[in-house]
């Protein structure tokens, strides 16, 4: 039987344009959170906000932060590899997904709420092949506090917004499943993809 392996990391092939990784960064099986990530940044940190985010420098003439990568200057709106999680934590063909790439997966998979080792989230459902992922509910990360953990998954998608401090993650509840926009400095999960 073949071993659904890339780079040493699990994937699972739910017959969609991407594989989807078995587990979140940082984590070593489906139900565990992970490490906590802010958007273009590739290391997890004690403290998430504005003044410890990478991309923040200080104008010292307004006194003001502003972001200088991923801006309205330098019109870069996808993250470059280097400033991708996945793919320097994993290496290989793996990153964070795309839009359409979570947009996909939303609409050809069925999601049940289900609890794993005391961990709730979401059984992904392949309608295509019936496979599964299990993408838990594993909150986001301010200052250094884990916010609505085993109550709302918040995972990044490469794009950037049109309002710089902000970019686009995938997030949801039990309820509601949306694409949202995040601050660039909070700190969430990493769930890869890989071609």
């Amino acid at each position: 039987m073949k071993q659904n392996i890339e780079n040493n990391h699990e994937y699972v092939d739910l017959g969609l344009s991407v594989k989807w990784a078995t587990c979140n960064v940082g984590a070593s099986s489906p139900e565990e959170y992970g490490d906590y990530f802010a958007w273009g940044e590739t290391e997890p940190k004690d403290i998430y906000n504005f003044e410890t985010y990478k991309w923040y420098q200080l104008n010292n003439e307004t006194k003001r932060f502003i972001i200088d990568k991923y801006n309205d200057k330098d019109n870069k709106m996808i993250l470059e590899s280097e400033d991708d999680a996945a793919h320097v934590k994993w290496g290989g063909s793996w990153r964070i997904p795309k839009y359409n790439e979570w947009f996909e997966l939303t609409t050809k998979c069925t999601f049940e709420v289900e609890t794993i080792n005391g961990v709730s989230g979401y059984n992904v459902t392949s309608k295509i092949n019936g496979n599964k992922i299990f993408l838990p509910f594993s909150g986001s990360k301010q200052y250094d506090c884990v916010q609505y953990k085993d109550k709302y998954g918040s995972y990044w998608i490469n794009k950037a917004y049109y309002e710089p401090d902000y970019s686009e993650s995938f997030d949801f509840n039990k309820s509601i499943i949306e694409i949202y926009m995040t601050p660039r400095y909070t700190g969430l999960s990493v769930r890869p993809v890989c071609e």
